[in-house]
């Protein structure tokens, strides 16, 4: 097979970039590769062993009251004997326990991946906008403000994309975010030009770190739009 050629591209932000194509690959996203390759990001997803103990997972409490009341109420529910309830309850607590270390893991690695924390909670809100989680979007608010976020940013993310309060790092960011969170919209939603912009303002550390960072807000959004947990929530 004959060599990749180096071609010049254009970005979805209108920016130039460089990209490589096979000769006689067929003209679709298959035969194209970002010059910034993404394959060297996977390998710095790696989890720490130390947990973030500061870190409490987004809660699974919102629905349980709920539908126990609706399966007690039930004539074909006959009720639980109370070691049963018990032993379920402690059933449920090691599992959570379980849920709550992993996801610490995971936002330690986030954080040490060196991306700004504005950055990081712009990322955070985005995502849980597109995904309609009002948990989420709340909880995001509250952290971006104390992150420092201005109330401007905070008023107009939703449509970042003409806006000049938002610099290039962080449209990148963005436009990573929200192309990784909509990927039923089309085959291969995250474009060699999302990610090739993404790689001109982040190193391949910070890429792992924004992709972690997507993965686990879209991870508890559909956690609590599931659940029904609801805007205002406190997790403690």
């Amino acid at each position: 097979m004959a060599p990749p050629v180096t071609v010049k591209a254009m970005t979805v932000t209108g920016r130039p970039c460089t990209v490589m194509r096979t000769p006689g690959a067929p003209s679709t996203s298959a035969g194209w590769a970002s010059a910034p390759s993404r394959a060297p990001v996977l390998a710095r997803v790696a989890i720490s062993p130390a947990p973030r103990t500061t870190m409490v997972p987004l809660g699974l409490r919102a629905r349980s009251s709920a539908s126990g009341a609706s399966k007690a109420s039930s004539p074909a529910m006959s009720p639980r004997p109370a070691a049963a309830r018990n032993a379920s309850t402690t059933s449920r607590a090691a599992a959570s326990a379980a849920v709550t270390t992993g996801v610490q893991h995971l936002f330690k690695a986030v954080y040490a991946g060196g991306v700004p924390q504005q950055t990081l909670e712009l990322v955070h809100l985005r995502a849980s906008q597109v995904n309609g989680c009002s948990a989420c979007v709340d909880a995001g608010v509250k952290s971006a403000t104390k992150a420092g976020v201005s109330s401007e940013k905070l008023l107009t993310v939703a449509a970042w994309y003409e806006n000049p309060l938002f610099d290039d790092a962080e449209r990148a960011a963005l436009a990573l975010a929200e192309a990784a969170t909509r990927l039923s919209d089309r085959p291969g939603a995250v474009t060699d030009e999302i990610w090739a912009e993404a790689a001109r303002h982040y190193d391949e550390r910070q890429l792992a770190a924004l992709v972690l960072m997507v993965a686990i807000t879209n991870f508890f959004n559909r956690l609590n739009t599931t659940l029904r947990v609801p805007a205002g929530t406190a997790w403690d």
